[in-house]
């Protein structure tokens, strides 16, 4: 029963609230993003809002977290990265935020999420990627859910092309979801992205994996929502 209501908790994680982010993000100024994926936040963290509204959705989606900030090298924010404490139980999701912010008023342009769950917790594969699917929307790849829960393995890919419209050819997709690591380096910086075409806008790549022996038990999901256009 614990298991199960735990399980509830964790699902929660995953399938962060689509209307506060979009509260948080409507405070922001009118912005020209493409309509696809259809939600662009992960865990309520929304493109386009300001680092105070960052900070305040990252407490909302667990006020457990550590938050830190990132600076350059001149003191400049440069994002935010937060992260379950070392003194969390050992079954807690190893849940790890890094958003970057970009343009001359600090707006969210990328936001990077990586999360762990021991396999007692029981995350539903198929519970996970449906709800994928009903926050998101279609995608540039669909790939069957009998396919990714064979494989054990989810790589799911939402590109938005120069008409606002999903994404559909695959050298397209490939070149656009190759954003940088998007994480901080040892000296606590974001390490600049290159070569990244502008012209790709929002995108938002999701993988996920089983743990070895129950293909419908989730390892990891990995979240990369960025907006090429502003990065740096």
């Amino acid at each position: 029963m614990a298991t199960a209501a735990l399980g509830s908790v964790v699902m929660g994680l995953i399938a962060a609230t689509v209307i506060t982010a979009g509260a948080a993000f409507a405070q922001s100024p009118p912005q020209s993003l493409p309509t696809v994926p259809r939600a662009r936040d992960v865990v309520g963290i929304a493109l386009g809002m300001t680092r105070d509204e960052a900070r305040a959705a990252v407490f909302r989606h667990d006020p457990n977290l550590t938050i830190r900030e990132i600076t350059d090298a001149s003191g400049q924010p440069q994002g935010l990265m937060a992260t379950i404490p070392d003194t969390a139980p050992a079954d807690t999701p190893r849940d790890r935020l890094v958003v970057r912010l970009g343009g001359r008023d600090r707006r969210v342009i990328a936001v990077a999420r990586d999360v762990s769950f021991v396999r007692a917790l029981n995350v539903s594969f198929t519970g996970t990627y449906e709800s994928i699917e009903r926050k998101y929307g279609p995608r540039s790849n669909p790939v069957p859910l009998d396919t990714v829960r064979r494989n054990g393995l989810a790589d799911l890919v939402w590109i938005a092309s120069s008409l606002s419209t999903l994404e559909r050819s695959e050298p397209r997709i490939e070149a656009c979801k190759q954003i940088g690591p998007l994480m901080v380096a040892e000296d606590q910086t974001l390490p600049a992205v290159s070569g990244l075409d502008a012209t790709c806008g929002v995108g938002l790549h999701i993988r996920m994996t089983s743990h070895q022996g129950n293909t419908n038990v989730v390892a990891s999901l990995s979240q990369r929502l960025w907006d090429a256009s502003a990065q740096p």
